[in-house]
């Protein structure tokens, strides 16, 4: 793997190995960066990613963010981690396969995990105004605290109890199954919205 303090990508560039950039990762405009199937690092704090018109391909790759605060760059990712620490979005993002979540990770947009199976691991939390909109197929609701969750066309099942410190809602296509788990929604306005789901 290979360590640097900056890295400024111009052109169209695939990764050959591993990275980890210490301060911040800039795709240049009209640049484009393919991260194949490994793993860049962003250890540094704020905003330590900067893609304005740029493509960004992560493929099935992985970005880690493991400052002790950080800004998560609004885009697609494949896997995504966050160390423990406060992450925050700083508008939409989109997470394709696995969300690895050990901090706290918030910020008042949808963050989208359109995966199957177990789109988030890891013991974290999702707060700050923060939704969080599973999407896939099927997909186990990764017991956590959530400021909002949204389920989309699917089936998504409890792994064991959750706390919604928002909303809930179910989307017409939505099922629902908690089996013998709680769910705690601790707002005090409209805290379960069903708009056409199936609750099981």
């Amino acid at each position: 793997s290979s360590s640097f303090s900056d890295l400024a990508i111009n052109g169209a560039i695939t990764l050959a190995g591993n990275i980890t950039v210490t301060n911040v990762l800039t795709i240049m405009p009209m640049g484009i960066f393919s991260a194949a199937t490994y793993t860049i690092t962003l250890s540094g704090t704020d905003t330590t990613f900067v893609h304005a018109g740029a493509t960004f391909n992560n493929q099935s790759g992985t970005i880690s963010y493991t400052g002790a605060t950080a800004n998560i760059a609004s885009t697609t990712y494949s896997n995504l981690t966050v160390g423990i620490g406060t992450y925050t979005m700083l508008a939409a993002t989109t997470v394709t396969g696995t969300l690895s979540n050990a901090g706290t990770f918030g910020g008042a947009f949808t963050l989208t995990l359109s995966g199957i199976g177990t789109p988030v691991t890891g013991a974290g939390s999702f707060n700050n105004g923060s939704t969080v909109s599973y999407t896939g197929t099927t997909a186990n609701i990764a017991s956590t605290t959530y400021n909002n969750i949204t389920l989309g066309t699917g089936t998504y099942t409890l792994l064991a109890n959750t706390n919604i410190s928002n909303t809930l809602t179910l989307t017409a296509g939505s099922t629902l199954n908690a089996s013998s788990y709680t769910i705690t929604l601790s707002n005090n306005g409209a805290p379960f919205q069903n708009l056409g789901g199936i609750f099981n």
